[in-house]
């Protein structure tokens, strides 16, 4: 189980809804993209405990994650 955190999401964690506003999708697609794109390793999952009304409910937040380099080179030739 991931641990929730308390605060402010860390810079480039958005949720969801947010997601699915910046990409142009429902958030039903955006959820599944994002849950796809975390399975791929593309981005990561954090649970931050968001003020819903009276109550402060787990809210996942998802981040994208840079590209990594691969042992590829940019020449298309084998090696």
């Amino acid at each position: 189980m991931q641990q929730e955190r308390m605060g402010a999401p860390e810079a480039g964690f958005y949720t969801t809804a947010q997601w699915a506003e910046k990409i142009h999708r429902s958030v039903p697609q955006a959820q599944r993209l994002l849950r796809q794109a975390v399975e791929d390793g593309e981005a990561e999952v954090r649970t931050y405990k968001v003020s819903v009304g009276m109550f402060k409910r787990p809210v996942p937040h998802y981040r994208l994650l840079k590209p990594s380099q691969s042992g590829r080179s940019s020449s298309g030739k084998a090696s």
